[in-house]
């Protein structure tokens, strides 16, 4: 069955005692295969995940990246499906593939919803406050925010250090949450 993972195909005839003979897999075994391939590719994905998660000692993005994708739902159907497509087809076997780093595919993610949410340019800010041009690598301690173009949304975070600093959540907060006067000291995000 291996080799055979899509409804429907064929295989190529093959010699079998003298005669060719064509043999395909009903949908449903072909749909079953399919399914237990996508379910152990995506636990290799959680596990990898989670092990970077606990690594980097990184916020979870998942609930928030939820949240957006909810948001993108209602708002814009097409990109919604775009944002799924991308989770599904290119983000799981990437995040489950041991030759990748999970937190840079999930940031990946993340800057897909926000590009598909609203076009802009993506920024990362580091512990001081500075902003530049999001890349790759990108330090663990900077926060990366996605700024749309024009009078669109405010700006979409994307990723958080573990502890950001007092800059960070003024910056966090003044664009993100679009408040105008600084947090107390001791509040954290």
């Amino acid at each position: 069955m291996s080799g055979f993972p899509f409804a429907g195909v064929t295989r190529k005839p093959r010699e079998h005692a003298g005669t060719l003979r064509s043999t395909s897999y009903p949908p449903t075994l072909v749909a079953i295969h399919i399914t237990a391939m996508e379910s152990s590719l995506q636990a290799e994905a959680d596990r990898r995940f989670s092990e970077a998660l606990e690594r980097t000692g990184a916020r979870d993005p998942r609930d928030y990246y939820r949240e957006r994708l909810k948001e993108l739902r209602s708002s814009d159907p097409q990109a919604y499906q775009e944002a799924v497509s991308y989770y599904r087809d290119t983000l799981i076997p990437r995040v489950a593939d041991p030759d990748s780093d999970p937190m840079v595919e999930w940031r990946a993610y993340g800057l897909e919803i926000a590009r598909l949410t609203a076009p802009g340019q993506t920024v990362s800010v580091d512990p001081t406050g500075r902003a530049q041009p999001f890349q790759e690598p990108c330090a663990e301690d900077a926060m990366v925010l996605h700024l749309p173009d024009g009078r669109g949304p405010t700006a979409l975070l994307v990723g958080l250090p573990p502890a950001p600093s007092e800059a960070q959540v003024a910056t966090y907060d003044w664009l993100v949450g679009r408040e105008r006067a600084l947090r107390q000291p001791s509040s954290t995000m």
